[in-house]
């Protein structure tokens, strides 16, 4: 067999419609507000169904504002969802993430810089100590706080001191 003829694909219309029918204002306006409505579900609540709030604030330590680093909301107890984490820069925090840090109970896990950042010398050593945050307030952290349910946002201050009795759980 022998085909001289080029090979064109055939195109039928949709049932109802001619193809190439634009939409009615009205029906694209519900597909919007459709659409609209369902990412803003799936980001409110964080798409998992937990409550979560809003947190913000400071972070200092010994009066000097952490300029660089993280702040970790680790749950606890019975507390449901995942640790949830914000960066700290200039001394302030936000923790928005996937609508916020669940309600409940959270060990709350800091590291970071103090003070202004050197830049690192061009071809320099990668080993420059830098002032921080002690390391106890990140390992072995027992600052607690505890979010209760019906509120979005909260204005929550971290200012951390050299010498912070850092008291372990008493065992059972």
């Amino acid at each position: 067999m022998r085909f001289d003829a080029p090979c064109r694909p055939t195109v039928r219309p949709a049932a109802g419609g001619v193809l190439g029918q634009r939409l009615p204002t009205s029906t694209k306006a519900a597909l919007g507000l459709l659409l609209l409505l369902t990412v803003a579900a799936s980001a409110g609540c964080g798409g998992d169904g937990l409550q979560r709030q809003v947190l913000y604030g400071r972070v200092t330590y010994d009066g000097q504002k952490v300029t660089g680093g993280d702040i970790l909301f680790v749950p606890r107890g019975d507390t449901t969802g995942p640790t949830t984490g914000a960066k700290i820069e200039d001394g302030q925090y936000r923790a928005d993430h996937r609508g916020g840090v669940p309600v409940g109970s959270h060990q709350v896990r800091v590291r970071g810089f103090l003070g202004e950042l050197p830049p690192t010398p061009q071809g320099g050593p990668d080993n420059i100590v830098y002032p921080t945050v002690p390391d106890e307030f990140y390992t072995a952290s027992t600052i607690e706080v505890t979010l209760e349910s019906g509120v979005a946002k909260a204005e929550m201050h971290f200012d951390l001191l050299p010498g912070m009795k850092l008291h372990r759980p008493e065992s059972p």
